[in-house]
């Protein structure tokens, strides 16, 4: 089933339509792309999946008929050793380099990060599940089953958390906190477990929460 689903065109739809404390997900994810966090965070290897990231997010804009923001100049990096995302998209081919099947796992990484946090505060219900599907357009079949079967899941933040690929944790923090208002005890907690499995500190996530205009859990 994984190969007849689009994870790139999903993620497009629900960064588009994410609301969250600070906003939509496009606005969000236009200012991750232009560069607006820097630092590593994680203890973890991997800068290489970063790499791939604001090639991933631009594709999936793009293809849910968005428009990508704007990136720095070619070769712009963030501060400190790579930043959280490394826009390298902005070439004039149809499609960014990017290995196809690698992006699309990537973004099913995070539309799972995307899902989890909407269950974090308790069970998503039958209209809140079908409020997420009516999120992804002209999904096919297939996609909608993915994200059907992803919203069925239960939430383990731990099992999540270590399935994450190396150089991915701040993507998937981020990705987590937009997706949701962050105003309940249930939540902060969550992200606090979902950083702690992912080796993030809490000024990494404190920066995070500041770029996203969201309230920090951490004092």
């Amino acid at each position: 089933m994984v190969d007849a689903v689009d994870a790139i065109k999903i993620l497009g739809g629900l960064l588009g339509k994410a609301g969250g404390s600070s906003g939509s997900g496009g606005d969000i994810l236009g200012n991750i792309l232009r560069g607006a966090l820097g630092g590593g965070g994680s203890t973890r290897p991997g800068q290489g999946n970063n790499d791939l990231l604001g090639g991933l997010l631009g594709m999936a804009m793009k293809q849910f008929g968005q428009k990508a923001p704007a990136q720095p100049q070619s070769g712009q990096l963030q501060e400190q050793g790579g930043g959280f995302f490394k826009p390298d998209f902005g070439q004039t081919e149809p499609e960014p380099q990017i290995e196809r099947q690698q992006a699309n796992e990537q973004a099913m990484v995070l539309i799972r990060a995307m899902i989890n946090s909407a269950k974090s505060d308790g069970k998503v219900d039958r209209q809140e599940g079908e409020k997420i599907l009516k999120q992804l357009g002209n999904a096919s079949q297939a996609e909608m089953d993915f994200v059907r079967n992803e919203i069925a899941q239960p939430l383990d933040v731990h099992q999540f958390a270590h399935s994450v690929p190396a150089g991915m944790e701040q993507n998937v923090y981020a990705v987590s906190l937009i997706s949701i208002e962050l105003d309940t005890n249930k939540e902060a907690r969550y992200l606090h477990e979902l950083a702690q499995c992912m080796d993030l500190s809490p000024q990494i996530c404190n920066r995070i929460h500041d770029k996203v205009g969201a309230p920090k859990i951490y004092t």
